[in-house]
């Protein structure tokens, strides 16, 4: 008997960040609708409560995708550091030296 393979599903991907969204959205609308049910209020804290489920999965987007973007740039931070001749010595641009320091200056600037 041969056993399927499992597949990890990566929910990192465009489409579960947008399943998240709705599902979140929906859940607030759910729990607004059940709390101006419970109280009596007109759809106060169902609108609430959508507002704020969609400022926080807006923020949620933006803090997922500033910890990429700085993983990403420490990763290609990394990559060109290795390639400079010597390890770490600072490459600039052409007629550059570094200084005693390591930092660079312009030759003849």
């Amino acid at each position: 008997m041969k056993h399927a393979s499992r597949t990890i599903m990566n929910t990192d991907d465009a489409l579960g960040r947008g399943m998240d969204f709705a599902i979140g959205t929906l859940l607030f609308f759910g729990l607004g609708f059940g709390l101006d049910r419970w109280l009596g209020t007109t759809p106060l804290f169902m609108i609430l409560l959508v507002v704020v489920g969609i400022v926080g999965q807006f923020a949620r987007i933006w803090f997922r995708y500033e910890h990429s973007m700085r993983a990403l740039e420490a990763e290609r931070a990394a990559g060109s550091r290795a390639r400079a001749p010597g390890g770490s010595t600072p490459q600039g641009p052409p007629g550059a030296a570094p200084n005693a320091s390591g930092t660079i200056d312009r030759v003849g600037a």
